[in-house]
Order: structure tokens, then C-alpha cells, then sequence
């Protein structure tokens, strides 16, 4: 269920893109110091999930690899979407790759080192496609701070 309602908002946010794009994420090039106050308080508030999705983990909640990845996914897609994140194919794509990473893990056919380094891996060609798609429309190649991406790679499977 929260796959198709994340694939409705997948095409809804990419059909209405340009409706309500925030420039940047963190850069004060062209929003307002109010913006990007809001912006920052959204990302420390997926920090403060993903940090809850790891206490439930250390807890026993969170029993499995893939429960895990669903709980940071959770985390990491409404905070993109909250800054109006300007691709949201390349948030559905590091998703799947958690979760599709998780599960391999779970069962067995990969370490969790392998898994990390996966994930590292698609994170690293994310945070350059997103550089390449702002650079050829002409946007700052400083728009979005890769550390976003860099804070899902360290929370581990």
C-alpha cells in the first residue's frame, strides 16, 4: 500500500515540479533566509526519524533489514518531498535500492558489508546525477548539498 501511494506521489510531484520549486535546499543564491531556516528544521527532523527508526531497531521493534529500510525510506522521502526536492525519481530510486538491498541481506545472499557498499555506491551515482541534471539546466552545482544522501548511507541495514 505505501508503494502505490508513493508511486501516486512519485508522478504528482513529478507532473507539478514546476509549481512550487525551492531553488535550493540549503543555498541562499535565490530563497530567503526564512526558507531555508524551514528547509534545514525538515532535514533535522528526518534526522531526528531516522534516528527513532534506529533506537526501535537497538529496542527489537524493528526486527528485520527490510522493516528498517521501510522506517529510513519513510523518513528520507517526506523530507524530500518536504523541501519540494527537485527529482523525485532519483528519491525513489535510492529507496528501492535500500529496501531492495535490505531484503537481500535478510536473506542471506549478501553481508551487510556488501549491502553497505551497494547502498554507497547507488548513493555515490545519485549525488552525481543530481549534479549533472542541475548543471544542465543551470543550476548552481552547490544547489543541493549531497550530505542528505551521505546521512542515509551512514545509518547502515
Amino acid at each position: 500500500m505505501r508503494t502505490a501511494v508513493f508511486l501516486a506521489m512519485l508522478v504528482c510531484g513529478t507532473v507539478l515540479s514546476g509549481c512550487s520549486m525551492v531553488e535550493g535546499l540549503l543555498d541562499s543564491d535565490d530563497t530567503t533566509a526564512s526558507q531555508n531556516q524551514m528547509n534545514q528544521q525538515r532535514l533535522d527532523r528526518m534526522t531526528q526519524d531516522i534516528n527513532a527508526c534506529s533506537a526501535a531497531r537497538k529496542a527489537g521493534q524493528t526486527t528485520t533489514r527490510v522493516d528498517y529500510a521501510r522506517c529510513v525510506n519513510a523518513a528520507f522521502q517526506s523530507a524530500m518531498f518536504d523541501v519540494n526536492y527537485s527529482y523525485p525519481d532519483i528519491v525513489a530510486t535510492l529507496s528501492a535500492e535500500r529496501l531492495r538491498v535490505a531484503e537481500l541481506a535478510d536473506k542471506g545472499t549478501i553481508s551487510d558489508a556488501e549491502g553497505q557498499a551497494r547502498l554507497s555506491d547507488k548513493i555515490a551515482e545519485t549525488v552525481r546525477l543530481d549534479r549533472a541534471r542541475s548543471n544542465s539546466v543551470g543550476k548552481s552545482a552547490k544547489r543541493t548539498p549531497p550530505t542528505f544522501f551521505l546521512q542515509i548511507m551512514q545509518v547502515g541495514l
